[in-house]
């Protein structure tokens, strides 16, 4: 079974976490999240991913700064609350990952979907409308392009 299931019980295979890391687990994970289609077998194009990874390193960026600028404490403490909640789950997967079965899927990163809304709904007041619209918008907008180029277009001629 263990050459059958190389994926299973990492740790008791004296596979330590930063070796399990190098098999490309975040990249995985991110993929998945953002548009990996026919069973993770169906990527999008790199600069795809590359652009969305800026839009959202820009998003997060973002809410930093303002909240540390012009935020109260309240909204420093949701945005350090759904840091710490963000991190956990980066934890605990990992951790999963390694202990049970080494599966990197972004799916598990969608109970962040209300964290983030929460926050949002909490900010609203000090963050500027068009520069949020603009990259929510832009992010949007990519998650349609990868949906109709690769899972609608591609996706047949990939299972045919």
């Amino acid at each position: 079974i263990e050459d059958k299931y190389w994926s299973l019980s990492l740790d008791e295979r004296d596979i330590d976490i930063p070796t399990m890391l190098g098999y490309g687990w975040p990249k995985q994970v991110f993929m998945s999240a953002f548009g990996n289609y026919a069973y993770v077998s169906l990527p999008g194009s790199q600069l795809y991913y590359k652009v969305l990874a800026a839009l959202l390193s820009a998003l997060c960026l973002y809410l930093i700064y303002t909240a540390i600028r012009f935020g109260n404490n309240t909204q420093r403490l949701l945005l350090l609350g759904a840091g710490a909640l963000f991190g956990a789950l980066v934890a605990i997967t990992i951790y999963k990952s390694w202990t049970v079965d080494y599966q990197p899927q972004g799916r598990y990163y969608f109970a962040m979907i209300p964290v983030l809304g929460t926050l949002l709904a909490w900010m609203r007041s000090s963050v500027n409308p068009l520069i949020l619209t603009t990259i929510v918008t832009a992010m949007m907008s990519l998650g349609i392009y990868s949906f109709i180029t690769i899972a609608l277009l591609e996706i047949t001629k990939y299972t045919l």
